[in-house]
C-alpha cells in the first residue's frame, strides 16, 4: 500500500472531448468506450507532483487493515478501443491537469465554501 497503487486520471476537457467525438462518429453508435489519462501513475507520484504544484506537504499514512478487504489495488483504463475508431486519445498530462485545476479552484474558491 504505502501511495504505490497505480491510477490515470483523466482531465474533464479530455471526457468532453471524447464525448463530443462519439456523439458525432456513427462509428460510436451503441458502444460503449473506456476512457483514460496520458500517464498511468501512484497515488504517491500523484502527492508528490500535487505538492510541487502547490507548495502542499503530504504525509503517508498507514494503511488501516480493516479497510485493506475494499482497496481495489492497482487501476487504470484501457482506451484503445476508442482511440482505434474514432481516433480519441487523451491530450493532458496529470501535471498541467492538476495545474489548471489548481487554478480553477484558485479563481473560484468562494463558490465552493
Amino acid at each position: 500500500m504505502g501511495g504505490d497503487q497505480l491510477r490515470d486520471f483523466t482531465y474533464i476537457d479530455d471526457c468532453v472531448n471524447a464525448i463530443l467525438q462519439v456523439v458525432v462518429n456513427e462509428r460510436s453508435y451503441g458502444k460503449f468506450y473506456n476512457l483514460g489519462g496520458c500517464e498511468v501513475i501512484s497515488l504517491k507520484e500523484l502527492a508528490e507532483i500535487f505538492g510541487e504544484i502547490s507548495g502542499a506537504k503530504y504525509v503517508i499514512k498507514k494503511f488501516p487493515e480493516e479497510r485493506r478487504k475494499i482497496d481495489i489495488g492497482d487501476y487504470y483504463s484501457d482506451f484503445s478501443l476508442i482511440t482505434s475508431e474514432i481516433g480519441w486519445k487523451p491530450d493532458t498530462n496529470i501535471k498541467n491537469g492538476l495545474i489548471k485545476t489548481i487554478e480553477f479552484y484558485s479563481r473560484h474558491i468562494k463558490e465552493y465554501i
